[in-house]
């Protein structure tokens, strides 16, 4: 059994989404001698893909602890990668609570201890004169993470794969870091939205969760 098969049974959905359905709109163009950061590594298989797509370096972020062991596991073959156990916050240092809840785990949840990094010291992990390719998943998060980004550290992506929420219990929109990410110099050239299958038989799109792919200007 190859790897991509041992992957797929790892969690076939997350599977499906990286490989098959191509959500963060990955490419060989854009992944060759990339360095890639992957915040959200989850159980690795985006990272797994970077590295078939010849990414030349990978740094990926995950706080759920359970995932990271998981994340170990998966990536075992990708000699040029690091993991480190933490989320990703507005302010290093401090300790957030977070649930076990798999691809799911949100901040501020659960009874699960992790301590915070910021994107800006995460980015110094890579050589200052080289740009990077950013994919992020932290479950709402991300608003505060990049409102709280210096632009010129935002700038060094260039690209930006995103999975962005707008929960209802959120003031944070769509819309808002749509606006943000292209006041800081980013296009936008996709976004992806998923859908629910109905008893009846229809779908319905999904108003919580799209992925979006920014480029840089």
């Amino acid at each position: 059994m190859n790897n991509l098969e041992l992957l797929k049974q790892v969690d076939p959905f997350v599977y499906d989404e990286i490989f098959n359905w191509n959500v963060y709109q990955a490419s060989r163009e854009e992944m060759q001698d990339a360095n890639v950061l992957d915040v959200g590594g989850h159980y690795g298989l985006y990272s797994c893909l970077a590295h078939s797509l010849g990414a030349k370096r990978i740094i990926a972020i995950e706080a759920n602890p359970y995932n990271y062991l998981h994340y170990v596991k998966n990536t075992l073959d990708i000699t040029n990668g690091k993991v480190i156990n933490a989320a990703v916050s507005s302010e290093s240092g401090k300790l957030v609570t977070i649930d076990n809840n798999s691809e799911k785990s949100t901040v501020g949840k659960g009874d699960i201890n992790v301590a915070t990094v910021t994107l800006s010291e995460v980015v110094t992990m890579f050589p200052a004169n080289e740009d990077i390719v950013l994919k992020m998943d932290i479950e709402g998060a991300e608003y505060d993470v990049l409102y709280s980004t210096p632009v010129h550290i935002l700038r060094r992506f260039k690209s930006i794969a995103i999975e962005i929420h707008q929960f209802a219990d959120s003031s944070n929109k769509f819309e808002h870091l749509e606006s943000f990410l292209h006041n800081a110099g980013f296009e936008q050239v996709h976004k992806g939205t998923f859908y629910t299958d109905m008893p009846d038989g229809t779908r319905v799109p999904n108003d919580i969760i799209a992925v979006y792919k920014f480029i840089r200007r």
